[in-house]
């Protein structure tokens, strides 16, 4: 019987390895592109969330801050003496009323500044007899920087988020100004939760 031949294996032309090899780097390549084009996508959106955010706290700070008489606000006096007058109460009312109406917002104060530097509540929308009530004149130790200046120079601010006592928090400030003749009496505050 005659002997069959040897078996023949096959090799791949050499050409095929250094193609497979660049179709390897050039996959990895594409998937690397697509995850930085994806990172740069969710960055710009981020970006994009966040100025829209911080137009439409300054927004609503501006609307605020025009709903509020500054002739009463500048007989305030900053201290305990203003839970005595009756202006005082329709104030607080509104400011409760108004914080009502804005379901993402959760303080909404005015401030004024001593002239230590240091910066105090006029009041906020706390009802009195609520324990996390800021009677006038309280000073705000836990001010930053940014915030204090901004009462300083009565300036608006856009910040956050920054941690107090009472959590974390987006804030936007804008003065209080009359009407009449654009003199600034106070500045107002409001305070997003960092969840929201």
């Amino acid at each position: 019987m005659p002997q069959a031949p040897p078996p023949v294996i096959a090799t791949p032309p050499s050409g095929h390895r250094p193609l497979r090899r660049f179709r390897h780097h050039l996959e990895l390549k594409l998937v690397a592109l697509i995850l930085a084009l994806a990172f740069a996508y969710n960055c710009l959106a981020i970006v994009f969330y966040q100025r829209q955010m911080n137009q439409d706290m300054l927004t609503k700070a501006h609307l605020i801050a025009a709903a509020i008489d500054a002739n009463v606000v500048a007989d305030f006096q900053g201290t305990a003496a203003d839970m005595e007058s009756p202006t005082y109460h329709r104030l607080l009312n509104q400011l409760i009323a108004i914080k009502s109406l804005y379901d993402d917002i959760r303080y909404i104060y005015i401030m004024g500044k001593n002239p230590d530097g240091s910066v105090f509540f006029y009041l906020d929308n706390t009802p009195i007899d609520d324990a996390d009530f800021d009677p006038p004149g309280l000073v705000y130790d836990e001010a930053t920087p940014a915030f204090r200046a901004a009462v300083e120079t009565d300036d608006e601010l856009l910040e956050g988020p920054t941690k107090d006592q009472w959590g974390y928090w987006f804030t936007a400030m804008v003065p209080i100004r009359d009407p009449q003749d654009g003199h600034i009496v106070a500045s107002l505050g409001i305070d997003i939760a960092v969840s929201t």
